[in-house]
């Protein structure tokens, strides 16, 4: 269901989507095919694939909270809860915590564009743990791995949370759920944010908000 949502979402954001053609984009085309094409001329969809990702999760979010009003199981907020903004796109406030716990640490990949996310409806000390390094190669020796650089050096994790190129020695992206080993050196990615990779080396740390 999650996957099937976040590709539904990614369609409307790409203009593939027959009903939502040029919703986001005026210059996909008028038709269904061209709004493919004009997807398939795209060698870069990191800032498509991040935004489906964000709506995924802020959808899932907004249906749990629907669902406990429902129930009772939390009082509904005088202010009415808005799923998206006006224009489909724009994120409003930040929606109030569920009671119940969801988890949402997803992953997506077009196989040039990895997007992982650390989300959760709840309280934010309820999230699951994500980490992530960056180097040029990983190396792994017994119970010995890590990220290094080409000098065989371990490069120090620079948490950065605006986009950025990796640098030279920074072309490989390890997302893991824990540490790859004891003394791995790796980053904790912060609650409702997403660790983002792609071509020409970008890298950076998004909200999910």
């Amino acid at each position: 269901m999650m996957l099937g949502l976040f590709v539904t979402n990614f369609e409307k954001i790409t203009g593939l989507f027959a009903d939502e053609c040029n919703t986001y984009h005026q210059d996909a085309g008028e038709s269904m095919d061209d709004a493919y094409e004009y997807v398939k001329s795209k060698e870069d969809l990191t800032h498509y694939i991040v935004t489906a990702l964000r709506l995924t999760l802020r959808q899932v979010h907004f249906l749990s909270l629907m669902h406990e009003y429902k129930v009772g199981i939390q009082p509904k907020p005088a202010e009415e809860l808005h799923e998206l903004g006006s224009d489909g796109a724009s994120f409003g406030a930040p929606l109030p915590n569920t009671h119940a716990i969801g988890r949402l640490n997803l992953a997506v990949s077009d196989g040039q564009t990895t997007c992982t996310s650390r989300y959760v409806t709840s309280l934010p000390d309820t999230a699951h743990s994500l980490y992530y390094s960056t180097g040029s190669k990983y190396e792994c020796s017994k119970t010995k791995c890590q990220v290094v650089d080409n000098s065989g050096v371990t490069p120090p994790v620079s948490p950065c949370l605006l986009p950025r190129p990796l640098k030279k020695k920074e072309r490989v992206v390890i997302v893991s759920s824990e540490p790859l080993a004891t003394g791995f050196k790796c980053e904790e990615v912060p609650v409702n944010h997403m660790v983002v990779s792609g071509p020409n080396a970008y890298f950076a740390l998004e909200s999910c908000l």
